[in-house]
């Protein structure tokens, strides 16, 4: 373990120099203008975050995601926080020329301060002498006032020019509230959510709203939305969009149209599913007694199949049942699962998140609580955790 962290801790202390040496790069080369060098300082951090997070294999959906992630991985202190997106959304937008100047020292000083701080590495004096201690633009930190956990909406107008909808809170219908959205460091990674309502949805439009910040001027400032939550969508499907190449929404929809097919998988997938439920009524039950019981479960579907395909899932079940009764007797008490204190296929309803689902097993005791999913199959393209990118979402 000792040799591993050594290994580790000298890979990061090498990337970290290997990044300083780019910022000096950059800060040397007289031959650009202070436009290309703040340009080159934004590509540099974006690599530099793409750099940190290779590892956990885990597909982002935007850069935003992952300095989010990555930020709260190494306890990134909030301040460097607020300059590494101020810096961002001032270098995409910023067209006065006098104010270049001031944006590049910013990006030369939070870029370094974000190499310190992921790599717990200090800033070389050769390139700490470079960048100036005081940076003209203020940091001002907001004053909350309130913090609800979770509240519920109607839209009624956009106010895209302050980044806001005009919006009645269902616990206070008598007043108007705004709601910001494109909030850097909080929920600017539903800014295609915000476009969705604009061009598809429209208003009035009921939202959840997640985490709300509620600032000293009365302004919600929420740290997610959820579109129409009184619309339950079944959290496998929501999971199934989740592809190891990326989110793909449009899954969802086409898995409406497409036939439904009994495959072996499939099949073989629902006889583990009674095999469990009939495990933990009785630990005892011998395989040959119970598998006939599974032409009960979809008796037209069993109809159909050729004798050969048959053998083939007697066989191939013959294993998920030895699986799951050896985890059933001993593996769960392993876990500190105790199998007398579980519920099956207990079915959730979540009005906040626009989710229901159901699970294979719950745990649950006065101190504890665990779920089990049964998987049949092989992971696809595993994480660093062992699990497929659509079965990691559903977990």
């Amino acid at each position: 373990m000792m040799q591993t962290d050594k290994i580790k801790d000298h890979k990061s202390t090498e990337l970290a120099r290997l990044f300083y040496i780019e910022v000096m790069k950059i800060q040397a080369n007289e031959a650009w203008s202070l436009t290309q060098k703040t340009d080159a300082l934004a590509r540099l951090m974006e690599l530099l975050f793409i750099e940190v997070t290779k590892v956990e294999n885990i597909q982002f959906t935007t850069l935003f995601a992952r300095i989010a992630f990555a930020c709260h991985q190494h306890h990134i202190n909030k301040r460097t926080q607020y300059w590494i997106h101020f810096f961002r959304k001032k270098q995409r937008s910023l067209v006065v020329d006098k104010e270049r100047l001031d944006l590049y020292h910013l990006g030369l000083k939070t870029l370094s301060q974000c190499i310190a701080g992921l790599f717990d590495e200090a800033i070389p004096d050769e390139l700490l002498n470079t960048i100036p201690a005081d940076i003209p633009y203020q940091y001002t930190e907001l004053k909350i006032k309130e913090f609800h956990r979770y509240t519920k909406v109607v839209a009624l107008e956009d106010d895209p020019e302050n980044d806001c909808f005009l919006a009645r809170d269902e616990n206070h219908p008598s007043r108007p509230v705004l709601v910001r959205y494109n909030i850097a460091d909080r929920n600017a990674s539903f800014n295609p959510t915000v476009r969705q309502i604009r061009s598809t949805f429209g208003f009035p439009i009921n939202l959840s709203l997640l985490d709300v910040e509620v600032d000293e001027h009365g302004v919600y400032r929420p740290r997610a939305f959820v579109v129409e939550p009184d619309f339950l969508i079944d959290v496998s499907a929501v999971a199934n969009c989740f592809q190891a190449s990326g989110a793909e929404p449009i899954v969802y929809l086409l898995n409406k149209y497409l036939p439904f097919d009994q495959s072996i998988p499939l099949i073989l997938g629902n006889i583990a599913n009674f095999f469990l439920d009939e495990l933990m009524s009785n630990p005892g039950a011998a395989f040959k007694e119970t598998f006939p019981k599974v032409f009960k479960i979809s008796p037209l579907t069993f109809a159909l199949l050729p004798d050969a395909t048959i053998r083939e899932i007697y066989q191939k079940s013959q294993k998920h049942w030895i699986n799951l009764q050896l985890m059933v007797r001993s593996g769960m008490k392993k876990s500190g699962i105790e199998p007398k204190q579980c519920y099956l296929e207990p079915s959730f309803y979540d009005e906040v998140h626009g989710l229901q689902g159901r699970l294979d097993v719950f745990y649950k005791n006065e101190e504890n609580s665990a779920i089990i999913e049964l998987k049949s199959g092989q992971p696809f393209m595993p994480n660093k955790y062992g699990i497929g990118r659509s079965h990691y979402i559903q977990t």
